[in-house]
């Protein structure tokens, strides 16, 4: 009902601003430029239609995404357990919670930035379980960096901070150990020694809040064609037209259908372009994948195993150059960089 109202809207917008411009030339029709005033009747016209069909097509894709993807990060149950296990366990489940982090992020980067010890000092002179660099120590109020309780307040601050600023975990993740100036330059992981920081992050990560493995969609060999950045939150995963796709994840199919998104590359069927085909696999314990643009055979409910359950076949559908799979991959609500995840 949403996404009708929204279109019937669209379509009003459309058809008032020519109605307008067309009455005002009947009024003044009579004078000697009446064929330039028509031209600028159907100038407008147009472009009024473009803009708010582009605007009813954008309504309509936020409305699938919202009421496909989760609308916050899920409960931190499925993680409190591990983490609460840890040396300095209940204070990472204080200094997360109080900053809304994650538990299983916070001790994914004290595992792989001092492994557990307070009193690491760095070549660097980075400092404590969180390995806080001078500049940071001062930017959450000169606290002591030695002192745990302290270290992982602030260490969970600027945390929060990262991932609030940036579109995926991955990037808020080498942001923490490259800097955000590195990162806002290249909108991406900068370095190897950062991807292989994030990599690492991944694997404590994984384990300490006990989220689902993932399979390739795919039974043969693949090429990735585009890979994941800021303005691309996934990567394209190539194997052949009318090849079978499997689920990456194991868990339930959420969605299957169209996500409403018409972009520059929509390929056109029975003269109209079209939009994305998707599909929306949840593992009910914090990871979501998103597949784009093949023939998807699976149905909503339908329960699936990661690498063994075939859910449809590769195409070209939507906004698609080419034969691939779209794959997105979401842990706890934010996007990471399904190349890290995937066997």
């Amino acid at each position: 009902m949403t996404i009708l109202l929204l279109w019937l809207k669209s379509i009003l917008l459309c058809l008032g601003p020519p109605t307008f411009f067309v009455l005002l030339w009947l009024y003044f029709e009579r004078w000697r430029r009446r064929r330039l005033t028509l031209l600028l009747v159907m100038f407008w016209g147009v472009a009024m239609f473009q803009v708010t069909f582009a605007l009813g097509v954008a309504a309509v894709s936020a409305v699938v995404v919202a009421q496909t993807l989760p609308k916050q990060a899920l409960p931190f149950t499925p993680a409190r357990a591990s983490v609460a296990d840890l040396p300095y366990g209940d204070q990472i489940l204080v200094a997360a919670e109080r900053y809304g982090l994650e538990p299983a992020v916070l001790a994914a980067v004290v595992q792989i930035e001092s492994n557990g010890d307070p009193d690491a000092v760095s070549d660097a002179g980075a400092m404590g379980l969180g390995q806080l660099m001078p500049v940071i120590v001062g930017w959450c109020g000169d606290i002591d960096p030695l002192d745990s309780a302290e270290n992982l307040d602030c260490s969970a601050r600027f945390l929060a901070h990262l991932v609030a600023r940036y579109t995926s975990l991955d990037l808020a993740v080498a942001a923490y150990h490259a800097g955000e100036p590195l990162v806002d330059a290249c909108g991406c992981i900068p370095r190897p020694v950062d991807e292989e920081y994030v990599r690492r992050f991944h694997q404590a990560y994984q384990s300490l809040a006990g989220l689902g493995k993932l399979a390739s969609p795919y039974h043969l060999p693949t090429a990735v064609n585009q890979g994941y950045h800021a303005g691309h939150l996934g990567i394209d995963i190539e194997a052949g037209c009318g090849v079978e796709v499997y689920a990456p994840l194991t868990g339930v199919i959420t969605f299957v259908g169209r996500d409403g998104y018409i972009g520059p590359h929509s390929d056109r069927r029975n003269g109209l372009p079209e939009d994305n085909t998707m599909l929306v696999i949840d593992d009910g314990a914090g990871t979501q994948v998103v597949l784009l643009h093949g023939r998807y055979t699976a149905r909503e409910g339908q329960p699936v195993t990661a690498g063994e359950t075939p859910v449809g076949y590769e195409d070209t559908i939507g906004n698609s150059t080419g034969c691939h799979t779209h794959l997105e991959v979401l842990r706890n609500g934010q996007h990471v960089d399904p190349a890290g995840v995937l066997p």
